[in-house]
């Protein structure tokens, strides 16, 4: 089966080419094609439905693998972008251009996504990259319409989880060395 795919991905390569100028306009990227070879295979970008998001995201994550970011850093970063994509679409919120991302919006946003993430590494997953989205476009010029106060700042992810304590309380200690000094009856 290798053998097969392997000669598959050879004759597509024959077809149609490699490189940035075959996978960039694509709406799934394969990494093989753009010499990649690791874990995450391709990047999907077709569940974000803007034309003007959709376009940023690809800059974004082409500027994060061509200077050196993992496929799979670069995987996270289109997920949280394409989360956005779909709260951006919700009739609730139905904001369609990027000069409709403001302050107030992003704190909706932070709301909503707190109230819909399961897990509290997706949450912060989401919020990091959406940081280093806006934060791209602001740095690299790519959209002035994106207002300068549309930033989400460190104090917007979510607070670490308390951890248990590494030790027994010393209640408990001097429960267990009260029962220890007993002599066996």
């Amino acid at each position: 089966m290798a053998f097969v795919r392997d000669a598959y991905r050879r004759v597509e390569t024959l077809a149609v080419g490699q490189g940035w100028d075959v996978e960039y306009p694509r709406l799934v990227w394969r990494m093989a094609n753009l010499g990649r070879r690791e874990q995450v295979l391709r990047l999907d970008f077709k569940g974000i439905t803007q034309p003007w998001l959709l376009e940023l995201a690809k800059r974004w994550a082409h500027r994060q693998l061509t200077t050196g970011l993992s496929v799979a850093t670069t995987y996270s970063g289109v997920r949280a972008v394409t989360w956005l994509s779909r709260w951006l679409a919700r009739p609730t919120v139905a904001v369609d251009q990027l000069a409709g991302i403001d302050p107030a919006l992003l704190e909706r946003l932070l709301g909503d996504l707190r109230v819909e993430m399961a897990t509290h590494s997706r949450h912060i997953n989401i919020v990091g990259g959406l940081a280093g989205f806006l934060r791209a476009i602001h740095q690299y010029g790519w959209d002035n319409s994106l207002p300068a106060s549309a930033q989400l700042y460190p104090e917007d992810y979510p607070k670490p989880r308390e951890l248990l304590p590494r030790g027994l309380p010393d209640t408990v200690m001097a429960q267990v060395e009260a029962a220890a000094s007993v002599p066996p009856s």
